[in-house]
């Protein structure tokens, strides 16, 4: 694979079990052209079917062909570890003879209250684990609880008679999960394999493996560490808050040096918080190891890495939920991920969810992080979207991407995905997209991570928070609002940073007040939310204190910090003690991310709003400055002005645009390209008039200057390719760019009907070689899938009926717009 392919995305599809030799060699050819790196395999089944083993063959057969092809072009090959989702069942195969391993809860079976003098005679539930009564009343906050009564079942009955006023009696059994598993069998509520799997069970995890992992060995194992370069977990499902397996008592009692079982009725009462977080912790440690750990010990032994990502990472609240806890589940993956599914990622809107596994990626000391993108966002997707909300998660730490959906062999008449091979956005822009994806994940990867401020996540806290454990301790209500607050402010003060918890504060080296990563980057200073912190996390704060570290507490200090570290009273004077990566002039969705190697550093600073935004950017140290060109590929020299602040360039973002800056390196080759008038003159700025646009059907439509929504003078429902037509006269020989303006969404330009560009993002330009006199230009435009939807009532009642439209009306409905809307310009440039 060359260089910069190796950084582009990975195309996923649904991968079903009827292909071809042929239709491989052809799909992994068009892979292959539009600049994925590979590709990654996740089952599909149309209808779906009865015949697991039979489908299986199917698919591993097709698959053998696809490695074969990938083979040939160098590209790689990834596998669903699941022929639907959450990963576990294989397919149903795993639950098949063991019903046992599916996934089991703790459950409150009784909450009977009683008063003074009431007898009860209770028939156990099946699966009893425990039973207690105890004093309730008005609760005194920092009044010890009551004691429990323990109640010892006897023939199958439980016995009590209150002799307080008022009493509480509980009973805790565990159970079945009743959640399923999507795949490509037949849909059947009733069948027990179509359940979840037990990831706390090492044996059934171990059943899974034999039935998933295993089962491709045979056929593909020659390309194991090869082309086929790991297996992608999906969402896996862990019963939240209470899972339970069958010796995780044992677990619990050999962890903690403590029994649970008897605290079991009052913790799923609400009323044991330390030993619902006791549990927790236990049982998300086993998750990682039995789970995660077993399947990564298993792709680690066959040559191949084991990557994915979990259920509702998208959010600082959901860490520890579903799939257990994210950080310890990412300690044993190979490539921490997140799940941009829906519309997190949309110009205007603040969200930092890849900073999650960025910041795993980081602090762990791991190659990669992934990214599963684009699966149901909206029909609206377009290059420049799709580029930005690639760029955004680069900058947070994510680095391997793959795209959400496409069918290998997609039926000519089908309605399709923008990933799809017959899409016109893919055909004519996939290629340039990637490339441009590649390029900027090159650039951030040539350097280690300088992010110097870490903000610390409490994740029992929030665990906490979640289930209303907090009611009674008002200064830790809500910990997660508070981290959402200030990471919003930090992303745009703007600073670089990195999440940190309990596990990487206490691994992480200290070396003269700082927390060394595995990686080299160097965390001097640390904000802490309020929340009660453990002995451990204290003295490791303390130490690094005294060796000069900088701790931040926002709005309060614990106990054990009464004259150590710095208390910022509101999340928006953060600025008073952190120092920006980069200063601004002007306020703006600026986010930035800084590198470093032995020669220069890097800035990577993103316009994350869909309005232009326009400041000077003040770099905190002097040395030279270059830019990068994104349309060359190269660097070039900046204009920069020094000042008391370092060293000031000025500079406008469009909506969503990527810059690129180096300072301190080695600048020989570096050429300014900048625009300049003929023969040194002031630069002048011609418009381009005289429009005329061709409609689908060859019909001329002049617009001369008015360049306006082709909704007003063609279809508003219409999606597709309109074309665009003018003359324009340059004065003198030279090189000129050309300047569209507004696009909805993407072109393509011809001049002089010479050699066709792509203009796919911001700012819509290219530069050409022009002789003096008059030129013709063309541009087609193409528009969304947004149109062809929501573009008129009947389009609207149609959409109706596909099964993702509510979630997606909302955001489709923003981008109907359509066309070249200008204005278009044309302007000497030159290089000096």
């Amino acid at each position: 694979m060359d260089d910069l392919r190796k950084y582009a995305p990975v195309l996923h599809t649904g991968f079903g079990d009827n292909y071809t030799e042929a239709q491989m060699n052809a799909f992994i050819e068009w892979c292959y052209d539009r600049g994925f790196s590979g590709f990654s395999a996740e089952g599909k089944s149309n209808p779906r079917t009865n015949d697991i083993d039979g489908w299986v063959q199917g698919f591993i057969r097709g698959l053998a062909y696809a490695a074969a092809a990938c083979e040939k072009k160098g590209m790689d090959l990834w596998i669903f570890d699941e022929w639907g989702y959450p990963t576990g069942t294989a397919g149903g195969k795993t639950l098949e003879n063991n019903t046992r391993w599916r996934s089991k809860k703790l459950h409150l079976a009784m909450d009977i209250p009683l008063e003074q003098g009431q007898e009860v005679e209770l028939s156990a539930p099946a699966h009893f684990l425990a039973a207690a009564a105890w004093k309730t009343g008005r609760d005194i906050f920092g009044a010890p609880l009551s004691e429990d009564t323990l109640l010892i079942p006897a023939d199958g009955k439980i016995r009590y008679r209150a002799s307080a006023k008022r009493e509480r009696l509980c009973v805790v059994a565990w159970e079945y999960d009743c959640f399923r598993t999507v795949g490509v069998f037949v849909p059947d509520p009733e069948d027990d394999r179509q359940g979840t799997l037990d990831l706390l069970s090492w044996e059934g995890v171990a059943c899974f493996i034999s039935h998933m992992h295993e089962g491709y060995v045979g056929q593909l194992g020659k390309y194991f560490g090869r082309q086929l370069k790991g297996f992608f977990y999906d969402e896996p499902y862990v019963s939240n808050p209470y899972p339970y397996t069958f010796d995780i008592l044992d677990e619990f009692k050999k962890t903690k040096g403590y029994d649970i079982t008897p605290a079991l009725p009052r913790m799923l009462a609400g009323r044991n918080p330390q030993g619902l977080l006791d549990y927790r912790d236990v049982c998300t440690t086993r998750v990682a190891q039995a789970f995660y750990g077993q399947m990564a010990k298993w792709c680690h032994a066959h040559g191949v890495e084991m990557v994915g990502h979990q259920d509702l990472d998208h959010r600082i609240k959901s860490l520890d939920n579903v799939s257990g806890h994210f950080f310890k589940n990412s300690a044993q993956s190979d490539a921490p991920g997140v799940d941009y599914i829906w519309n997190q990622l949309r110009p205007g809107y603040f969200a930092d969810f890849p900073r999650f596994a960025g910041s795993a990626r980081r602090l762990l000391g791991k190659q990669h992080a992934i990214s599963e993108s684009f699966a149901a966002t909206s029909s609206c997707l377009y290059p420049d979207h799709m580029r930005f909300c690639m760029e955004h998660q680069i900058l947070r730490g994510i680095d391997r991407f793959f795209l959400m959906i496409a069918d290998p062999v997609p039926e000519d008449n089908q309605f399709h995905t923008v990933l799809s091979k017959n899409h016109p956005q893919s055909i004519s822009f996939a290629a340039a997209l990637n490339r441009r994806v590649a390029l900027t994940n090159k650039l951030v990867n040539s350097a280690r991570p300088a992010a110097k401020v870490a903000l610390y996540i409490p994740m029992a806290v929030v665990f906490r928070d979640m289930l209303n454990h907090s009611i009674n301790e008002a200064p830790y209500a809500k910990v997660y609002k508070t981290l959402e607050e200030a990471s919003r402010h930090l992303c745009y003060l703007p600073v670089d940073f990195d999440y940190l918890w309990k596990e990487a504060l206490l691994d992480l080296r200290l070396e003269k007040g700082t927390l060394v990563t595995p990686l080299g980057q160097r965390i001097d200073t640390i904000i802490f939310p309020p929340a009660a912190l453990e002995e451990p996390e204290i003295r490791k704060l303390r130490e690094f204190i005294d060796k000069g570290g900088k701790v931040i507490f926002l709005n309060d200090a614990p106990e054990a910090f009464e004259g150590f570290g710095v208390i910022c009273p509101e999340i928006r004077r953060l600025g008073d003690y952190v120092s920006p990566s980069v200063g601004l002039s002007s306020p703006a969705m600026l986010s930035v991310s800084v590198r470093e190697d032995d020669e220069q550093k890097l800035y990577f600073i993103l316009n994350e709003n869909d309005i232009p935004a326009e400041t000077d950017i003040f770099f905190p140290q002097g040395g030279h400055l270059l830019s990068y060109d994104y349309p060359r590929e190269l660097w070039v020299n900046a204009d920069t002005a020094d000042g008391p602040e370092g060293i000031r360039i000025h500079e406008t973002f469009e909506p969503m645009q990527l810059k690129v800056y180096a300072l301190g390196g080695k600048v020989a080759e570096a050429k300014p390209i900048r625009a300049a008038g003929p023969s040194g003159s002031a630069m002048q700025i011609m418009p381009i008039e005289g429009w005329i646009a061709i409609s689908p059907e060859g019909k001329e439509i002049k617009l001369g200057k008015d360049l306006k929504d082709w909704g007003e003078f063609y279809r508003k429902d219409y999606t597709g390719w309109m074309s665009y037509h003018a003359s324009f006269t340059v004065p003198q020989a030279g090189k000129y760019r050309i300047n569209l303006g507004r696009v909805c969404y993407a072109a393509k330009i011809t001049i002089d009907n010479d050699k066709e560009s792509i203009a796919a993002f911001a700012p819509f330009e290219v530069d050409r070689e022009l002789s003096s006199g008059s030129h013709t230009i063309r541009v087609e435009i193409l528009n969304t899938d947004a149109n062809k939807l929501l573009g008129t009532t009947e389009a609207v009642q149609a959409g109706r009926d596909l099964p993702w439209f509510k979630t997606r009306v909302g955001t489709d409905r923003n981008y109907l717009c359509s066309g070249l809307l200008g204005p278009v310009t044309v302007f000497a440039v030159g290089e000096s």
